[in-house]
This record gives structure tokens, C-alpha cells and sequence, in this order.
């Protein structure tokens, strides 16, 4: 590196040569500070470097290095001699043709110009080409000019044409170059071709054509993808204005759906006039040219005089040769008007016929076999229901002769239910026997033989019939109730029929119902109830108050109904009986750690009694009462205090309590402390007695 302040006038002969060497180097260096391990010192002002770190060429000011200059002036150049050229080729680079403008010559010729207005001109001095347009109000352009023909833009792959889009003739044409195929037509009059397969020329073959006079909104694409034809605002997918045609000329007429890409259904019509329905790529349904309609299977050849709907292998509704309804279940009837079996397998059907209701049934067949069926239940035209009969026949004795059941079932199974019937007379009351009543019952009735119509003695513990109440677990039907009849006690004979009632209902979380109340052969009733509910919930809609009872006990009684009231239970919570006396289980046997209790006397002096009313929002009686009011009692015997639930009308928890007094101890307190005060008042008196003897 050079010191710039040498050579001195001092300097040696020696010294002066090397600090001329040194600073011809610095400056052959072009005073690049990354050619330099220490940069040369006392550089003079105005000196001038080169940058290779920053690619740029600096001025120094006496102090610091900047930017030589941040613009620099060449001449416009022609496009014969550019200003700007490359290496030793000087008739190709960049030059000026004129005032803001720019172009590129090759060879000699100016090749690509930019005009004052941004346009880009390649091979014309007078662009149309703007990219983006800066003016308001003006039109980009990409211009192309033919000598004679129309523009061509070609799309390549390396070197290779790919396709082409040629504008000719006021017709524009997209092309596959590499096949040479016409693949879409604009033409001058708007007509749109897309070419589908068969001849290259596209006026031949096109696959798609819209004509440029159609009328308004003939297609329509909203942004939300839906598609109208001849609808301006389609409303779904594919919202067509007009009649829908599909017309093959070979083959059947097929109309297809489809989700995710791929195809689910589809509806056809073939040749032959058979309307079929198709989803998941299998025949669902078939309307044939007859009229007889299938669901999930081809319509069999039905009598002519027959219209049936099929649905799935095996079910069928249709009118029969003789012009009655029927629903069936594995039969049609053939041309011949013969029931034949459609499947190997049992067969039914229901038919109706001037007002009578038939069901027959068939064992199991061979498919194409003929079907002989039983009558195995008829509604007649009388309003008769019989199972396992064809007519009505008298089977109850005791309450009527040449009677017909409005129910009537018969069986010698011993694995099914016994049948039930539902009587009405008009002077006949099953309750009273007073022959004024005109009510229905239902029988339920049940002999000790497995055989019809032989009479057997029902014994002990024998149910005599049951009413079951089923509801679905969603997978099955379970009991949820059921009410028993139940033989009790003894063999039955004539005119001595013991008998009880058996109420059973299914608890949350269980799968069968449990016993629940039940009413004995002399009148008894028992209840059992879980442990989280209440046993017996009476209610009346009657205002508290002494008019109404919640519940009445009698003695003496001959009848339901009958016999003399001996306790009441009124709608205000009064309770009343015949003697005023209540009780309380008190045996000694019963009871341990019996002792003498505390003194009373400061419990008592320390409970408020209070005159108050009930609110009238509670529903109960407003009239004044007299008594402790919990809240304040619990301060002095917090023991004579309990709290219970608040409950809704189901019997459901609301979250809240109320309190309650237990007023039978606070009447035992009472009685205590008036034996201390007994006490107290003794040893007064005999403290008097004996002042008064003094």
C-alpha cells in the first residue's frame, strides 16, 4: 500500500522510486479495498475507486466514500449503431430511436420498441401491445398482424408445438397442433363449436354447438357454480326453464346421478317401454310396459286383469283377477289366475272381498309351484274378528246362549297366548249385575286342559290372564308393565273362586317388571315401592280446606263405598277420627337405653310461639294458626327439625327444601317440663303450706 503524501522533496533517491512503484500499483489496483490487506493512506479528495463488494464506482470527499454518480449519459444511437452494444457486435444492443423511447436492434434492425405510451412493439415501430395500461379510460392491447391472413399464437414444449390459436376470417380457432385437430370454433356471427371425436373439421364433428342467436340466458353459470338453461337466476345445481328430452337414437334413454366423483343411480327407459330406476349399479325399480310396478325386482307376468305393485322379492300390492284388492307376501297370480309361489319359502296374503277382510296364509313352497292357502283370519262384514276361524261361532257359557264374541280366537298350542273376547249387552253389567249397564268387557279366561272346549280346574298360584304393556328398547320389544290375575290360595270350584290382582311395572334400569301393589281375595292391598320414591302420592284438585278428603276410612263396611267413617284425612292436612286417640309403637321389648330424660324447662321457655298464616300463593289455607316456626325452633332444638325435597308433580327433585317440625316430640318436651314444673309447683305449695302453719 501507498502513502499518497510521498514522495517528499526529502525524500531519498531510493525511497522516492518505491513510493512512485507503490502508489502506480494502488492505482493499478483501482484503489479496491478488497485487493488490499492495508488500504493505502492519505488518499487526496476527489480520488475515484472501484467497489467490487458493491459492484459500483466511488468518489472520496476528503473523509468518506460514496457513489461516484447515481446516472450516467450515452448517446441515442441508431439501430444500425446502437449506444449500448455487446462485446465486439456493434450494429446489436439498446438504443433511442426518439424522445422517450427505447428499442433493441439485432443485426442491424431494430427488433423490439417501446413507445412514449408504454406500448411494446415487436417488429413495428408503432405498438399496440400495452401489458398494463397506466391511462384512464384506455384499453390494453396485444396485437397481432398478419400480411394478407389473420394472427397465429403458437404455445410450445421446448421445441416442440403443442397448440395454436389462429384468428382468421373474423372466425377464431383453438388448435392441437400436434394432432392437428380443430378442438374450438368462435365465429364471426357468436355460433360456439367444441369438437368431440370422428372428423378434424369441427363444422362435421362437433360435440357441443351454441348458436350465436339463441335467445337470452339460453346457458347460464352463476358464481356459485349453479347452471341454468333458459333460466337468468337458476336456483340449484341444474335449473332447466323448459321441457327436459332425452332421446337416443339407438339404445335406452338414461338420465344418471352421481356424488364424489362417481356415479350412484340413474333412471332409464328402454326399448321396450320398461321404465327402470337404478342406484349403486343395481335395477331398484321397473314400471314395465303392462302397468305392473316393481321395487327392487322385475315385475312377474301377472293376469291380465291384474295391477300390481312388487316391491323387493317377496311383497306385493295389487288387484286381483277378480277385481278385489290384496297385499301378498311371496305369490302372484299368473296369467292362468293361479297363485304361484315367487320364492321357495312360506307365503301370505290379505285380501278384501264385498266387506270382508280375509288373511291366508301357505308353508313354505317351491318357487314356480301353485299355492294352496289357509284362511287363518277374517274381519266379516258383520265386524267380527276371527283367528283361527272362518265363521262366528258361541263359545262363552254362563253369560249368554247362541252369543258371538266381537273377538274370537281359537288355539290347541300350548306355546301361545290364549285369545281374549269383548262382550257388550245392553241390560248386562258385569260389576253390579243390576241389568241396567250397556258397558263392553274384555274376558280373559283360562282352563287346566290343553285341549279346546274340555273344562279344567285352575289351582293355586295359576295365572288365570295377564296384560302385558311392550315398548321398544330399539332392538326389541320389552315388557315395561303387566297386570296378573293370579288363582289364590286354593283350587278353584264351582261358586269358589279366590283370586288376586297383580300389579307389576319395570323399574328404571331393569329389564322386567316387579310387583308392585297387590289387591288379595279378601280385599287387602299391598304396595311396594323403591327406596327413591314415595310409596302412595294422593292428590286432589279440591283448595285446601275441610270440604273435600284426601282420604277416607271406614269400619263396618258391606261394599266399597259403604261402612262408617272412622278416620278422615281432609285437603288442608287435618286429620280426624272417631276416638281423638293416636298412637305409637312403645313396646319395651322394642327399645334400649332407656333412661330418665333431661330437664326440659329451658327448651320450653326458650321456643317462640307464633300466631301466623300460610301465603296465599301456597295454595293452602290463610286463616290464623298458632305454633313454632322452624327456622326459629332449629336455634333452640335443632333435633325437632327436618328438611324434605321439594318435588314436581313426576315426583322429580326441583333442588329446594322445606322444613318441617316434629311436633309429637315437642309434645313430649311439653309434657316434661310440665312435670318439672308439677315438681316446682309442689315444693311451692309445700313451702306455703308450711309458712301459713307458722
Amino acid at each position: 500500500m501507498a502513502n499518497w503524501s510521498n514522495p517528499l522533496l526529502t525524500s531519498t533517491y531510493t525511497n522516492f522510486l518505491t513510493e512512485v512503484k507503490d502508489r502506480d500499483v494502488d492505482l493499478a489496483l483501482a484503489l479496491d479495498p478488497a485487493s488490499f490487506v492495508s488500504y493505502p493512506t492519505n488518499i487526496p479528495t476527489n480520488a475515484i475507486r472501484w467497489m467490487s463488494s458493491n459492484n459500483r464506482w466511488e468518489k472520496y470527499n476528503g473523509s468518506t466514500w460514496g457513489a461516484l454518480s447515481t446516472a450516467f449519459s450515452i448517446s441515442l444511437g441508431t439501430e444500425g449503431a446502437p449506444s449500448l452494444y455487446f462485446g465486439t457486435d456493434t450494429n446489436t444492443g439498446l438504443y433511442s430511436p426518439g424522445a422517450d423511447q427505447v428499442a433493441i436492434s439485432t443485426n442491424g434492425t431494430g427488433k423490439l420498441f417501446v413507445n412514449p405510451n408504454g406500448s411494446i412493439g415487436i417488429g413495428t415501430t408503432t405498438p399496440l401491445v400495452h401489458i398494463k395500461e397506466t391511462a384512464a379510460a384506455t384499453y390494453a392491447y396485444f396485437r397481432l398482424e398478419g400480411n394478407g391472413r389473420g394472427g397465429v399464437l403458437e404455445y410450445y414444449n421446448g421445441a416442440t408445438q403443442e397448440a395454436a390459436i389462429v384468428a382468421n376470417a373474423g372466425v377464431i380457432s383453438f388448435q392441437n397442433t400436434a394432432t392437428s385437430v380443430e378442438r374450438l370454433r368462435i365465429t364471426a356471427t357468436g355460433d360456439v363449436n367444441i369438437k368431440g371425436a370422428g372428423n378434424p373439421l369441427i363444422s362435421t364433428s362437433q360435440a357441443v354447438s351454441f348458436s350465436g342467436s339463441a335467445p337470452v340466458d339460453s346457458l347460464v353459470v352463476t358464481s356459485a357454480g349453479l347452471v341454468g338453461i333458459g333460466k337468468a337466476s337458476p336456483g340449484s345445481a341444474l335449473d332447466i326453464g323448459g321441457e327436459l328430452r332425452i332421446y337416443p337414437s339407438s339404445g335406452a334413454g338414461i338420465l344418471r346421478f352421481g356424488s364424489g366423483g362417481a356415479e350412484k343411480g340413474k333412471v332409464s327407459v328402454d326399448a321396450s317401454s320398461n321404465y327402470i330406476v337404478e342406484t349403486a349399479g343395481s335395477e331398484r325399480m321397473r314400471l314395465d310396459a303392462s302397468g305392473n310396478l316393481g321395487l327392487g325386482v322385475t315385475p312377474n307376468t301377472w293376469s291380465t286383469t291384474a295391477k300390481a305393485f312388487q316391491f323387493g322379492s317377496y311383497s306385493t300390492l295389487y288387484q286381483n283377477a277378480s277385481g278385489y284388492p290384496e297385499l301378498a307376501f311371496n305369490t302372484y297370480q299368473n296369467t292362468s289366475n293361479i297363485y304361484i309361489y315367487r320364492n321357495t319359502d312360506v307365503a301370505t296374503r290379505y285380501s278384501q272381498t264385498n266387506g270382508s277382510h280375509s288373511w291366508f296364509t301357505a308353508p313354505s313352497g317351491t318357487a314356480g309351484d301353485p299355492i294352496t292357502f289357509t284362511q287363518a283370519m277374517t274381519l266379516d262384514a258383520n265386524g267380527r274378528l276371527l283367528v283361527g276361524a272362518t265363521s262366528s261361532r258361541a263359545v262363552v257359557t254362563g253369560l249368554s246362549t247362541n252369543w258371538n264374541p266381537r273377538i274370537q280366537a281359537s288355539t290347541t298350542s300350548t306355546n301361545t297366548g290364549i285369545p281374549f273376547a269383548a262382550y257388550a249387552w245392553n241390560t248386562y253389567n258385569a260389576d253390579l249385575g243390576a241389568g241396567n249397564g250397556n258397558g263392553a268387557d274384555i274376558v280373559l279366561a283360562r282352563s287346566n286342559n290343553n285341549t279346546e272346549g274340555t273344562h279344567g280346574a285352575v289351582t293355586d298360584a295359576m295365572a288365570l290372564g295377564r296384560i302385558n304393556f311392550n315398548g321398544s328398547n330399539g332392538t326389541a320389544f320389552q315388557n315395561g308393565a303387566q297386570i296378573t290375575a293370579v288363582v289364590d290360595g286354593s283350587t278353584w270350584g264351582v261358586d269358589d273362586c279366590p283370586t288376586r290382582l297383580v300389579f307389576s311395572i319395570t323399574a328404571d334400569g331393569a329389564s322386567s317388571p316387579t310387583p308392585r301393589m297387590i289387591i288379595k281375595n279378601g280385599g287387602s292391598s299391598a304396595f311396594y315401592c323403591d327406596s327413591t320414591v314415595d310409596t302412595i302420592y294422593s292428590s286432589s284438585a279440591a283448595a285446601a280446606g275441610t270440604s273435600r278428603y284426601l282420604f277416607i276410612g271406614t269400619h263396618s263396611a258391606t261394599a266399597p263405598l259403604t261402612g262408617t267413617n272412622a278416620i278422615l284425612i281432609m285437603t288442608n292436612g287435618n286429620i280426624t277420627n272417631l276416638n281423638g286417640s293416636y298412637g305409637t309403637i312403645s313396646d319395651a321389648k322394642l327399645k334400649e337405653n332407656i333412661v330418665d330424660s333431661t330437664s326440659q324447662w329451658a327448651d320450653l321457655r326458650a321456643i317462640k310461639i307464633r300466631s301466623w298464616n300460610f301465603r296465599e300463593d301456597t295454595g293452602h289455607e290463610t286463616h290464623k294458626q298458632i305454633g313454632p316456626i322452624a327456622q326459629e325452633l332449629e336455634q333452640v332444638c335443632p333435633g325437632l327439625v327436618f328438611e324434605a325435597p321439594d318435588r314436581d308433580a313426576e315426583g322429580n327433585d326441583l333442588g329446594t327444601t322445606t322444613k318441617g317440625v316434629n311436633q309429637s316430640v315437642l309434645y313430649m318436651k311439653a309434657v316434661k317440663a310440665l312435670q318439672e314444673a308439677m315438681e316446682r309447683i309442689e315444693t311451692l305449695e309445700a313451702k306455703v303450706a308450711a309458712l301459713e302453719a307458722a
